[in-house]
Order: structure tokens, then C-alpha cells, then sequence
């Protein structure tokens, strides 16, 4: 697998602990080696309120689907085991 030093950051917009705007710099600042994944009305846990009319199995297959298609794009074999 490549380490090429790439990285897949996922942040909630109702996060307290990790603020969007400081995670949305971090990201900038990192330029096209960072890809950023943003759970609307999410908060650290990954939580959405009732409101929002998504479960959390809804929100974390979002998650997942992200990840995944992060990884088909960035991680690719080198042949090494």
C-alpha cells in the first residue's frame, strides 16, 4: 500500500471538540493531500438529531461510503506484502 502521506479527515458540524473551521484550515493548509468529509449536523459521536430525519446506521454508512471511495482513489497496491 502507498504511504504517501495522504489523509482523509471526517468532521461533524455540532462537534464540539473539533471545531469546523479549525478542521476546514487544517485541511487548507494541507493542500491536496488532505480530502475533507463533513456530517452535517453531526457531532463528535457521529450523532444527528431525530430532526434531521437520518439515523445514525444512515450516518455511518455515509461515513463509510466516503471513506471507501477515499480509499479506491488514494490507496493504491505497491506489491509489497
Amino acid at each position: 500500500m502507498s504511504r504517501s502521506g495522504f489523509r482523509c479527515f471526517s468532521c461533524r458540524s455540532r462537534d464540539a471538540l473539533a471545531a469546523l473551521p479549525l478542521v476546514e484550515s487544517l485541511v487548507g493548509q494541507l493542500g491536496t493531500r488532505a480530502t475533507l468529509v463533513t456530517i452535517d449536523g453531526g457531532d463528535h459521536g457521529f450523532h444527528v438529531p431525530k430532526r434531521s430525519g437520518r439515523t445514525d446506521a444512515a450516518v455511518l454508512a455515509t461515513m463509510l461510503d466516503a471513506l471507501t471511495g477515499w480509499m479506491a482513489i488514494t490507496v493504491r497496491p505497491t506489491g509489497d506484502a
